[in-house]
């Protein structure tokens, strides 16, 4: 993905994050405070954090410091996936079992809101997209979805965002 500042960033399965800015790469991972060397999704909040999916939770980079959460601090599922930012600063995670609502501005276990099958999402989620109007849709194995505030609800061909 292309940061704010233009810095091309791409994930690896065995070496962590990476940063070109044009001239140099920077590899992120374990040993500079990257919670794994496995990484998946990347997104950037509004402020310029990069968010990064890794096998066992998802890790937040401040320009400087790390800060890791795993299933321990509330995430749901495992095997982390995807991520996307909304609009608000929400945090969407995606994981093996679960969708996970995170909202960084909470500092306690409220911050996490988990989402599984009986709350309308299936597993897979295999992509998140949020439109111009604030919507945002789910991609999973058995079709499209998109979130009321409370639960998912599959899109067919006749519902209420047609």
């Amino acid at each position: 993905m292309e940061d704010k500042n233009g810095n091309i960033w791409f994930a690896s399965s065995d070496k962590g994050v990476f940063r070109y800015d044009g001239k140099t790469i920077v590899n992120f991972n374990e040993k500079e405070g990257l919670g794994e060397n496995y990484a998946g999704g990347i997104a950037q909040d509004q402020i310029g954090n990069m968010w990064f999916t890794m096998k066992n939770g998802i890790c937040k980079f401040d320009g400087k410091h790390f800060t890791e959460y795993t299933p321990k601090d509330g995430l749901g599922g495992t095997d982390f996936w995807g991520i996307i930012i909304d609009q608000s600063g929400i945090v969407w995670v995606t994981a093996r079992g679960s969708t996970t609502r995170f909202d960084p501005s909470i500092s306690n276990s409220k911050a996490f809101t988990v989402f599984t099958e009986k709350d309308g999402i299936n597993c897979c989620v295999q992509s998140m997209y949020q439109d111009k109007s604030g919507n945002i849709w789910w991609g999973a194995s058995s079709g499209l979805f998109r979130f009321d505030g409370k639960r998912f609800y599959q899109v067919k061909q006749k519902g209420p965002w047609s």
